[in-house]
C-alpha cells in the first residue's frame, strides 16, 4: 500500500525536475543567442535596388580604429589592414594580427607588400606576415601622411608639404617639385589643387592642359575612375563633382550634408556611405544611382550614423565598410 502512494509522487517528482531542466536549456540558449547579436546592425535588411546586388563576404564587430584620416587603412585581397597607434592591424573574417610599430601614420598595400610611414619621416616595408623587408628615412620631414602607389612607383607625402617618389626596392629617387603636396600623380598627368583650383598638367612636359575653379574649398586629393576625375569639397558638407578628365568640364555633381565617409570608386562606379546608414553607388559618367544597400535598422534612429569616423575602401569590386559609430567592419561585393 504504501508502495503504491510513493511511485505517483516520485513520477511528478521526475516530471518536475525534467521540467526545469528543459527550462533552463531553453533559457541558456536564448541568453547565448541574444548575447552573440549585442550590438550588431543588420546586415543589409533591405536593398532599393532592381536586383540583389551585394554578397556579405565578412563582419567583423568591436573594431576600434585609432586614426581619423582614409590613408591609415587599405585592403589586401579579402583583409583589412590599419595603421593604429602603436601597432599595424592586419584583419580578416575571424582573425586579427596585430604586428608592434613605432608611431605609424599611413599605410599601403601592393601586391605582397605592406608600406608603413611613421612620424619620424620613414617607410617601411613588410611582407603579409610582418617581416621587414627594408625601411628608407627621408630626412626633417616629420609624419609620413600619405602613402600612393602608382605604376610600381610609391609616393610618399610628408607633414611639411612635399612628396617623394621612392623605388619598389626602398630608393628614395626624388622629390616631386610641384609646390606642394596637393597632387595625383599618374603615368600620363599630374592633377593638382594646389592654388585651390584643379588643374591637370600632361606629362612628360608638365604642360597645363585645364585648370577649373570649385566656389568651396576643395577636400583631399582627386579621384580618377575610368577617364573621369571626382573631386569632393569640405569634409563637413560634401559635395561631389565629377569632371570630363579632358576637358575638365563637370558631368554632374550632388550636393549633400548627409555624406559622412570619404568616397571610393571602382568598375565605373562612385561609393559614399550617408548618415542613414547606407551604401550608395552612382554611375560615375551620368550620377544615376545603381546600388543602394541599407546597413542599419530603417526603423530604429538610434542606428544612423553620425560624427564617428566612417571610412570606406574598394578593391576588386569589394567595398570595406568602417562604421565608427557601431565600431563594425564590413566586406560587401558588389555584383552587377
Amino acid at each position: 500500500m504504501t508502495k503504491n502512494t510513493h511511485k505517483p509522487l516520485f513520477l511528478l517528482f521526475i516530471l518536475i525536475v525534467l521540467w526545469i531542466l528543459i527550462s533552463l536549456v531553453v533559457a541558456f540558449f536564448l541568453y547565448t543567442k541574444n548575447d552573440s547579436n549585442q550590438d550588431k546592425i543588420a546586415v543589409p535588411n533591405h536593398i532599393i535596388s532592381t536586383q540583389e546586388n551585394y554578397q556579405l563576404i565578412w563582419e567583423r564587430t568591436n573594431v576600434d580604429i585609432e586614426k581619423d584620416h582614409e590613408y591609415f587603412i587599405a585592403t589586401m585581397g579579402e583583409r583589412v589592414v590599419i595603421a593604429g597607434n602603436d601597432a599595424l592591424h592586419i584583419i580578416n573574417e575571424t582573425d586579427t594580427q596585430s604586428i608592434k610599430l613605432v608611431c605609424p601614420s599611413s599605410v599601403s598595400v601592393h601586391k605582397d607588400m605592406i608600406f608603413v610611414g611613421n612620424c619620424f619621416s620613414e617607410v617601411i616595408a613588410l611582407d603579409v606576415i610582418g617581416n621587414q623587408i627594408w625601411k628608407t628615412t627621408i630626412k626633417n620631414e616629420g609624419n609620413i601622411t600619405k602613402l600612393i602607389i602608382t605604376n610600381d612607383l610609391l609616393y610618399s607625402y610628408t607633414e611639411n608639404d612635399n612628396v617623394y617618389r621612392i623605388s619598389l626596392t626602398g630608393i628614395v629617387e626624388d622629390k616631386v617639385d610641384f609646390g606642394c603636396s596637393n597632387i595625383l600623380i599618374t603615368s600620363t598627368a599630374i592633377y593638382s589643387r594646389c592654388d585651390g583650383g584643379i588643374s591637370k598638367y600632361n606629362l612628360p612636359s608638365n604642360l597645363l592642359t585645364w585648370k577649373i575653379y570649385i566656389d568651396e574649398p576643395v577636400h583631399g586629393l582627386p579621384l580618377l575612375e575610368n577617364a573621369d576625375v571626382i573631386v569632393t569639397t569640405n569634409k563637413e558638407f560634401r559635395n561631389v563633382f565629377v569632371l570630363d578628365g579632358l576637358t575638365g568640364h563637370t558631368k554632374w555633381h550632388t550636393s549633400s550634408n548627409n555624406i559622412v565617409s570619404n568616397i571610393v570608386s571602382q568598375n565605373g562606379l562612385l561609393f559614399y556611405l550617408t548618415t542613414a546608414g547606407e551604401l550608395i553607388g552612382k554611375n560615375v559618367g551620368n550620377g544615376d544611382t545603381k546600388v543602394k544597400i541599407q546597413l542599419t535598422s530603417t526603423t530604429d534612429e538610434t542606428n544612423s550614423f553620425t560624427a564617428s569616423y566612417h571610412y570606406l575602401l574598394a578593391k576588386d569590386k569589394i567595398i570595406f565598410i568602417y562604421t565608427g559609430d557601431t565600431s563594425q567592419l564590413f566586406a560587401i561585393k558588389i555584383i552587377l
